[in-house]
């Protein structure tokens, strides 16, 4: 499973075929602290880690740009680097590095942005960020197939499992999903 913009992209580098067949419920990333009390202000000259990989430093960058810490230029997922930050009034200081490291980083930094399924591996729940990403469409992930396979009878089993109501109310029902971004079929 990946969000279609990584698929995409791994399919090019790759020179494989796989397409998605459903979304799944996915984890969105977050900013954490664990220096700062859940909602206090982010203050100027904080240190915010981020995921040194384009793809996912973009979606980092919008969560800063959604709490109005910085603005961003647009940019193509896979081309965007700390430079596409054009205006940073409160002198948030981006701190890029590998993904997964993002959860150890919390003693280090003031906030780290972090990818939801590290997070949630990590210990840390969705419903103490101190803000989540908006996720949208490309961004949910999705359970991918050959492309061939796409169509096969076992394949669309596993998409009506997952868009069945067992499937719903199970998902619902376990808090370990609190804070997930669900699938528009799941609302």
């Amino acid at each position: 499973m990946q969000h279609t913009i990584f698929l995409d992209s791994y399919n090019e580098r790759q020179k494989t075929d796989l397409v998605g067949i459903v979304h799944v419920p996915t984890p969105p990333m977050g900013l954490y602290s664990k220096k700062h009390p859940l909602g206090t202000p982010i203050k100027p000259g904080s240190s915010v880690a981020v995921p040194n990989d384009p793809v996912n430093l973009q979606r980092a960058l919008w969560v800063l740009r959604d709490l109005g810490l910085i603005e961003i230029r647009d940019s193509k997922p896979v081309e965007v680097s700390e430079l596409d930050v054009i205006k940073n009034p409160g002198g948030i200081k981006i701190v890029p590095l590998e993904a997964a490291q993002a959860p150890r980083a919390l003693d280090d930094v003031d906030f780290a942005a972090v990818q939801g399924n590290f997070a949630i591996f990590s210990g840390l729940k969705l419903t103490n960020a101190f803000a989540l990403e908006k996720m949208t469409t490309p961004y949910i992930n999705v359970l991918a197939v050959k492309k061939a396979n796409a169509n096969a009878e076992w394949a669309q089993d596993i998409v009506a499992g997952y868009k069945s109501p067992t499937f719903k109310t199970a998902i619902q029902a376990d808090r370990f999903y609190d804070g997930f971004t669900l699938p528009d079929y799941m609302k």
